[in-house]
């Protein structure tokens, strides 16, 4: 849902942040570490497109972190492209 609002762009991206941020805290207190690094990939992703990238980099590294916690080295790569 947060990856639809986040493409609509304008005011829609506030909302659409906003429900990343929940999922981050809800997959982080469930320990749903590759669903967690999925929402910090597409926050971090949105924030770059936005010229947030200074932002977006701490949240491309903490899901490339996870990622590679996971085993999952194309999800890896596919943060390095953004």
């Amino acid at each position: 849902f947060a990856d639809i609002l986040f493409h609509k762009g304008g005011n829609y991206f506030t909302e659409g942040e906003s429900c990343i941020q929940k999922a981050i805290v809800d997959h982080e207190r469930l320990g749903m570490k590759w669903d967690l690094a999925s929402d910090y990939l597409l926050l971090g992703q949105s924030l770059a497109s936005t010229g947030r990238g200074a932002e977006a980099t701490g949240f491309l590294d903490r899901a490339r972190s996870l990622f590679n916690d996971c085993g999952s080295d194309g999800w890896c790569q596919r943060v390095e492209q953004v």
